[in-house]
């Protein structure tokens, strides 16, 4: 309890409203002093003058921090409006694809094959359906830092091994082939659930990102005292000056507009971070290479 209302603090502190707050209550404190100035015989110390000069001065200062407050919150407001507008639309459509399917079984007359094939199209669009769904209340979780990560010793070398043979098939289903480069034997502290989403989120954001037939290699190596995972593509790359804000929430690179919903690095990003590591993007002369640095646990476990 104590740890949540020191980050309560800290928020508050540091945040916008405080120094809004902080300039309009100064304001008002050199407006008092500087009539008080004024009905006060002359005094040694600062005069009506000074007095003055330090009143425009924070008006000044306070007229630019409201103004770059408000841009912000412009801004933001036009990115929650673009997102809350494309997340309706990728609701809305494997809804309408299996209330077609639905209807398909029901108003006709169907072989048993037939009748199988629709309502296993069905449970795809609705398996998208759960997974947007899912991506919307993890990303909500990781904002308001609800999401708990119950992390345990884990070999992250087998770990990866085992997932890539498992996403291998999915990934070929979707016209992308997916490659396991070396893959070292590394322990680390990590919740296997959550490493898992962070895998799913950019292995999926390469293959929703890329030209068909895109290749994906994920590899694993040592670097110093952290395990350094790679998940490259040979996709188009990523601009120089987009390259930390495909990690904010809801933002879409411009190459990429009309697809993704903005969620997945950012929850990639939380998800790293929770975990006591951190990510970034490198772009090589071809696609791009997402580099994710967790802290080894090399004494497996057995903290004080």
């Amino acid at each position: 309890m104590f740890k949540d209302f020191v980050k309560w603090w800290v928020r508050i502190t540091f945040g916008r409203l405080f120094w809004i707050v902080a300039v309009q209550m100064a304001w008002g404190m050199v407006l008092l002093l500087w009539i008080l100035a004024y009905a006060r015989p002359a005094s040694p110390g600062l005069g009506r003058f000074e007095w003055g000069l330090a009143f425009l001065a924070l008006i000044i200062l306070g007229v630019n921090i409201l103004v770059i407050h408000f841009v912000h919150q412009a801004a933001q407001s036009r990115v929650v409006k673009d997102f809350v507008s494309h997340v309706s639309h990728d609701l809305r459509s494997p809804l309408a694809s299996v209330k077609l399917y639905l209807e398909t079984v029901l108003k006709r007359e169907l072989s048993p094959e037939t009748a199988r094939d629709c309502l296993e199209a069905a449970l795809q669009e609705l398996g998208r359906l759960e997974t947007s769904i899912e991506g919307v209340l993890t990303a909500s979780r990781l904002e308001r830092q609800k999401l708990r990560i119950e992390a345990h010793p884990l070999d992250l070398g087998a770990f990866l091994q085992g997932y890539l043979e498992r996403k291998g098939d999915l990934v070929a289903s979707r016209g992308g082939h997916l490659q396991i480069g070396a893959l070292e034997a590394l322990p680390v502290q990590a919740d296997p659930g959550m490493m898992a989403k962070i895998l799913d989120n950019l292995v999926d954001n390469a293959l929703g990102h890329c030209q068909p037939g895109v290749h994906i290699r994920v590899s694993l190596a040592r670097r110093h005292h952290l395990a350094l995972m790679t998940v490259a593509d040979d996709g188009p790359g990523i601009p120089p000056g987009e390259r930390r804000k495909v990690f904010n929430l809801f933002y879409r690179a411009k190459a990429a507009r009309g697809r993704g919903t903005g969620l997945g690095l950012f929850i990639v990003a939380r998800l790293v971070k929770a975990h006591g590591g951190h990510i970034w993007v490198e772009c090589p002369e071809l696609g791009s290479a997402f580099q994710v640095a967790l802290p080894l646990d090399e004494d497996g476990g057995r903290h004080p």
